[in-house]
């Protein structure tokens, strides 16, 4: 049976995503009922082989499928991945209106400082402790304190700052999603799936922060929570 493939980014064990742009990808394949299967590499593996994979000269970065479907046509970053799925499979849900890219683009830069980077906080030292050997974690920690310019610890700050920052960001999904079922409308589309996938990795690695952070964000009202539970099935592997 043909299926897409996912590559995708293992720390410690198989199915322990934790990478928010592959959960883009994968909630992406679900919401469009396209059978999919997950290629677990290690850090030094996907230097080797996505490269191989993309044929491309830059950073191996995941996710990268392979289109089983069509030929095993490969593509990479979760944002072409989302407009490839919805040219390559058009009987399935539309992710998007190409009209709207610009929109979600910004969106996406908005979910990144304001999501994914205070999810990272609260989760990158248990990351690099969980990696399966000492040279990958010292690679990690090199190459992350490189990005950042400062320490994994002094990136990680303070916890409380960046619930605090979590929390802003999430009350303010909050009175679209007491109009609507979806932070895209009526119908489930890309913003939705953006913003469920910079949680995805929270709620794996961190789901005691997950609640607080996210479902109870604003008291007495309970939008957000019915939100996640409406997109939570798409979440899964």
């Amino acid at each position: 049976m043909a299926k897409v493939t996912i590559y995708d980014l293992m720390i410690a064990e198989p199915d322990q995503p934790v990478s928010p742009f592959s959960a883009r990808t994968r909630i992406s394949l679900n919401i469009k009922g396209i059978p999919q299967e997950t290629k677990w590499l290690a850090y030094f593996d996907l230097h080797d082989q996505v490269p191989k994979i993309t044929k491309l000269d830059k950073r191996p970065l995941v996710p990268v499928i392979e289109d089983g479907f069509h030929g095993n046509h490969v593509v990479d970053d979760s944002f072409n991945i989302a407009r490839y799925l919805d040219e390559a499979f058009p009987d399935t849900p539309k992710l998007f209106d190409p009209e709207h890219e610009g929109q979600l683009r910004f969106l996406e830069q908005f979910v990144l400082v304001n999501l994914i980077e205070p999810s990272l906080k609260l989760t990158i030292l248990n990351l690099v402790k969980d990696l399966r050997t000492q040279e990958e974690k010292d690679w990690f920690r090199k190459d992350r304190e490189t990005k950042f310019g400062i320490t994994l610890e002094e990136f990680a700050g303070k916890e409380q700052d960046a619930i605090a920052h979590l929390q802003t960001s999430a009350a303010l999904f909050d009175h679209t999603l007491r109009l609507s079922p979806f932070l895209n409308g009526q119908k489930i589309g890309y913003l939705d799936v953006i913003v469920a996938a910079a949680y995805a990795p929270l709620k794996l690695g961190r789901p005691d922060v997950f609640e607080a952070a996210l479902l109870d964000v604003v008291p007495g009202s309970d939008a957000i929570r019915q939100w996640w539970i409406r997109l939570e099935p798409f979440t899964a592997l």
